[in-house]
């Protein structure tokens, strides 16, 4: 876990800003994935449930810099319930953020093996190879997500490796002007006018090529018309500037790919200027697409373009205009889909970016029981009644620290005496039901009986007085 953090998760037991954590990127294929903790760690005594295999996850929503928390829970590595975080209400197609940490009790321990499912699979970029590129046109901006994060093929360039490239074909209009220079931009994070995701390890970054075969896929790495990675021209952690005089009526394939087998994110177009990481791409939506019953509804939209206007289309059809959108008061009526769409100037069409809306319900208190057990034992306590299967476990009134999320907590081992543990239900949106609703444990001694004979030798047929006696006072049966 390299990566550090500046937020603190108010839902884990510590604090992420002052230990390593990782990030990474999930597309979601479906309105729920699910976080499984694998076990990272193994070794005489070492166990899922061992510090060093437990973790925190946080997903959020929205763009680095303008994040909106989802989801949390600290895993285990069980292979169970008590190592799942499974989010629901999310967008397909649309990127979310997870922040994976250590958690207290082994902060150290910075080896993580998480895995993400879902009930779609996800499906690599068709365009892996070029035989499916994808069309694109002059300042039309694309998003490459992962690189691909296909295994796709092409010829090597720039004397590198390929791992998972995807490809692009731009057929030069016979009206473009003769002459004119083109710039193939890639941009990254901390690039002016992008704020996508990147996140290259040391060696990493991304590679690109343009083609010189025409329409006729490229088969040697001689027929690069311009190629740049770290270890060609000006290197290749972003942003890259292919430069190239196109002909018009011709057309010419380009190639990305994440260079030392890296993935990333970026943001690229064509454009007429070197360094433009401002072509024409959908705007960016930003605000929580979970809340709760009567709370306000605030979306608001972002376009990398000057003078851009701004029309939102409601569930129901009607039209804003505005770029931003505020419903007070909110209830399950407004749920649904929320398109955004932004028109500029310097754009040759509209763009439209879509959210979906979940007003969920504040969650009633979590229906537990509270139980006798003879102990020393690790009792496991259960709660119900959680519409997103998420709650909180804690040994305090307060509701922290956190000791899990999932509808069981099991104990440490206990020895007789009375306990407290206090549950509150998760809707996501929502804050957790109040008060924390109490279940008391009860952890009874276990008895210790003797039984003596009168005279362990008997005749066939005779009768014998068994007498028992209890560390307890007791019925015996």
């Amino acid at each position: 876990m390299p990566g550090t953090s500046s937020i603190d998760a108010p839902c884990t037991p510590d604090n992420e800003t002052t230990q390593p954590v990782v990030w990474f990127m999930v597309t979601a294929t479906t309105t729920s994935f699910t976080i499984n903790n694998q076990q990272a760690y193994t070794g005489a005594g070492i166990t899922g449930t061992s510090p060093q295999n437990i973790k925190d996850f946080v997903v959020f929503s929205g763009t680095p810099g303008n994040l909106t928390q989802i989801g949390c829970a600290t895993l285990d590595a069980t292979g169970g319930p008590s190592g799942q975080l499974t989010v629901t209400g999310l967008v397909p197609g649309q990127v979310y953020y997870v922040m994976a940490s250590p958690s207290a009790g082994a902060l150290t321990s910075t080896q993580i093996s998480p895995c993400v499912t879902a009930s779609v699979a996800y499906s690599n970029n068709a365009n892996i190879t070029c035989a499916t590129a994808t069309p694109i046109s002059f300042q039309q901006g694309i998003i490459i997500s992962g690189a691909g994060a296909g295994p796709g093929s092409s010829p090597a360039f720039c004397s590198a490796s390929i791992e998972n490239p995807v490809w692009y074909q731009w057929c030069v209009p016979s009206t473009f002007p003769a002459g004119q220079t083109v710039y193939f931009n890639i941009c990254g994070s901390g690039s002016a006018g992008n704020s996508l995701l990147c996140t290259s390890p040391t060696g990493g970054g991304v590679q690109a090529a343009v083609w010189s075969t025409g329409s006729t896929c490229p088969t040697a790495s001689t027929q690069t018309l311009i190629c740049q990675n770290p270890g060609a021209g000006a290197g290749g952690n972003v942003p890259i500037n292919l430069q190239f005089t196109p002909v018009p009526g011709q057309c010419y394939y380009i190639t990305i790919d994440g260079y030392a087998g890296n993935t990333c994110a970026f943001a690229a177009g064509l454009s007429t200027t070197p360094g433009d990481c401002n072509p024409c791409i959908p705007p960016v939506i930003s605000g929580p697409t979970a809340i709760c019953t009567g709370e306000t509804l605030s979306l608001s939209g972002a376009s990398n373009q000057a003078n851009a206007t701004y029309t939102w289309t409601l569930p129901g059809g009607t039209t804003q205009i505005s770029q931003n959108l505020t419903i007070p008061n909110a209830t399950s009526a407004i749920n649904g889909t929320y398109s955004l769409t932004s028109s500029s100037p310097s754009c040759a069409s509209a763009f439209t970016s879509t959210v979906n809306v979940v007003v969920n319900t504040p969650p009633a208190p979590p229906t537990v029981s509270d139980t006798s057990v003879c102990g020393p034992v690790a009792a496991t306590l259960m709660a119900s009644g959680s519409a997103s299967n998420t709650y909180i476990w804690s040994a305090n009134p307060t509701g922290t620290p956190v000791l899990a999320t999932a509808g069981s907590y099991t104990t440490p081992v206990l020895t007789a005496g009375t306990y407290t543990y206090y549950v509150q239900n998760l809707n996501a949106g929502c804050p957790p039901s109040t008060p924390p609703t109490p279940l008391v444990l009860t952890v009874l001694q276990t008895p210790e009986i003797t039984i003596t004979p009168p005279n362990p030798a008997i005749c066939s047929g005779q009768f014998i007085n068994l007498t028992a006696s209890s560390s307890l006072p007791g019925q015996h049966t």
